[in-house]
C-alpha cells in the first residue's frame, strides 16, 4: 500500500479538530488515538508539520 493511499484512508476514517499544534501553531490535526500516553491525553497528527503530539483532554 502506498503512503498517498494510508493518508488517504487516514483522512476518511477521521475528521479534521482544528487542534493548535504546538510545533507550528496549524490547525489542520487529525485525531490519531483517543487515548495516548495515559488515559487522561489524546494523540493527534499535524498534517502540516508530520508531528505527532498528545493534548490533555478536559484541557479548557
Amino acid at each position: 500500500m502506498s503512503d498517498d493511499t494510508r493518508a488517504g484512508s487516514r483522512l476518511t476514517n477521521q475528521q479534521r479538530d482544528g487542534v493548535e499544534c504546538p510545533y507550528c501553531g496549524s490547525e489542520e490535526t487529525t485525531l490519531e488515538s483517543p487515548f495516548g500516553s495515559t488515559v487522561l491525553k489524546s494523540q493527534y497528527h499535524c498534517d502540516d508539520c508530520n508531528n505527532v503530539f498528545e493534548r490533555i483532554k478536559f484541557e479548557e
